[in-house]
């Protein structure tokens, strides 16, 4: 089995994911916990570049850059060429996994970092198309006034719009959702796990 789990930053998702990843190994799987996001690779060394020549800003935190709108087409291919051999072999090459972040939170991030645009480009498709084939997929999530509380880190750009994209990307792709808030992690995996299990 493949679960992954995507969703806003504090929504529990690392905490799930071991969870998950111990009662498979309980049921005889060997589970591995895979964790992905942008900016990868080239999309790195681009960031780098950008920084270097004064692409200041705060749209992607990690690297305190602003891409350039004129840049935008050929910056969502890097990310997605970047991103795919990672997934390949991450995601795609275990028989058992648990995945805490995915494709589904790389594209939440590209879009929320450049423009939601992103969100009509082939890249964008191609990336959710493969996350769904390939994955059980479970959006975990809790109010957008918990994650603000919980979130750790450096701030997230455009936290509601994040929140927004991921609501509709659930619905659009079929997605189980778990609101982890107010219950403990013990039945926050359990209604994980139920959500999953054949019918």
């Amino acid at each position: 089995m493949k679960i992954c789990l995507f969703g806003p930053d504090g929504a529990g998702k690392t905490t799930l994911a071991k969870a998950l990843a111990e009662k498979m190994r309980r049921e005889g799987a060997e589970p591995k916990i895979s964790w992905m996001r942008g900016t990868h690779t080239a999309a790195s060394l681009m960031a780098r570049l950008l920084r270097v020549l004064g692409r200041r800003g705060s749209s992607n935190p990690y690297y305190g850059i602003d891409v350039p709108p004129a840049l935008y087409r050929l910056w969502w291919a890097l990310e997605f060429a970047s991103a795919l051999p990672i997934w390949a072999v991450r995601y795609a090459a275990p028989r058992h996994l648990v995945g805490d972040r995915c494709l589904i939170d790389f594209v939440v991030w590209v879009a929320a970092t450049t423009s939601p645009t992103f969100l009509k480009t082939i890249w964008a498709k191609a990336a959710l198309a493969l996350e769904a084939k390939n994955c059980r997929l479970v959006h975990v999530t809790a109010p957008l006034h918990v994650l603000e509380k919980r979130r750790t880190g450096p701030p997230p750009p455009s936290p509601a719009l994040q929140y927004a994209m991921y609501k509709t990307l659930a619905r659009a792709l079929g997605a189980a959702e778990v609101v982890n808030h107010g219950i403990e992690p013990e039945k926050a995996t359990e209604e994980v796990w139920r959500a999953l299990r054949p019918r």
